[in-house]
């Protein structure tokens, strides 16, 4: 049986060949990401991607489609042993409904996974469509204290950066915790797979049990965002189901799932 990477972002193989972005936090590493959309050519997307799959030949990856609509790469994910999801990205209510129509018929068109990025990075309205329209519902949620801060009302650093790129809109924070806000949109259940979850009180590993819902972990992606570790203490006092995944090489040494292994069991032993 082939090893389950349950969480990866194959479009960025690329950083195996450039300087990964090193930042003291969150939001100063996702400007960086940000800016690498429109630096590297669809060429090194391709070229990085065929030969990561060529690596881990012996992986099954569910993988995150971000940044580019390339007909060429989305064919090279179409691989019986890749479970895609297409990510979608819209804060502003106005720019979530341009987009969306084009994002249902691309994922259609290519058996895609419709999935959402972040309860920061989504119009509520379109998190609950996404939802209703994927039989997986998969979402990045309580990575960072700037999201948590951000969903709270604060004019934090992330706060800044959306609004100095323009993508605030008509946005208007929940004034939830992340877990919280997901909760109250309806969107948790048994067919939802929250990833990172680092940044959790009791109250949502409660709620997340209460749901159904499950987790996928990146500890070597959150170790190396300075972001924290998962609170393994609250997953397996709700026992809640959490599976393991990479994240990126943006923010990953490699894919491998032995390492990531190896990484975890030594935050839970020595607790770091």
């Amino acid at each position: 049986m082939k090893p389950i990477n349950y969480h990866t972002h194959l479009e960025f193989s690329y950083f195996k060949y450039l300087n990964r972005p090193r930042e003291k936090d969150f939001v100063s590493w996702l400007k960086k990401i940000i800016s690498f959309k429109f630096l590297v050519k669809d060429e090194l997307r391709i070229l990085s991607i065929k030969k990561i799959l060529k690596e881990y030949k012996d992986y099954y990856f569910w993988n995150i489609q971000t940044f580019t609509e390339n007909e060429k790469i989305l064919k090279i994910l179409k691989r019986p042993n890749i479970k895609n999801f297409f990510e979608f990205i819209g804060l502003d209510e106005n720019i979530a409904k341009l987009r969306f129509e084009k994002y249902i018929k691309i994922a259609k068109k290519y058996n895609f996974y419709l999935s959402a990025h972040a309860p920061y990075s989504v119009n509520p309205k379109y998190i609950k469509l996404i939802y209703k329209n994927t039989p997986i519902f998969k979402i990045h949620a309580a990575e960072s204290k700037e999201e948590v801060d951000f969903l709270l009302g604060k004019k934090n650093s992330m706060y800044e950066l959306f609004k100095n790129i323009g993508v605030l809109g008509n946005f208007t924070p929940p004034e939830k915790r992340p877990i919280e806000y997901l909760y109250e949109l309806g969107v948790l259940s048994p067919k939802t797979y929250l990833v990172h979850c680092v940044h959790i009180t009791e109250k949502e590993a409660y709620l997340i049990k209460k749901t159904g819902a499950k987790v996928i972990l990146c500890p070597r992606s959150n170790y190396y965002l300075n972001v924290g570790k998962p609170p393994f203490d609250l997953f397996k006092k709700y026992n809640i189901p959490i599976f393991l995944g990479t994240d990126s090489l943006a923010s990953n040494d490699d894919l491998n799932l032995y390492n990531e292994k190896k990484f975890s069991k030594k935050l839970i032993k020595d607790k770091l």
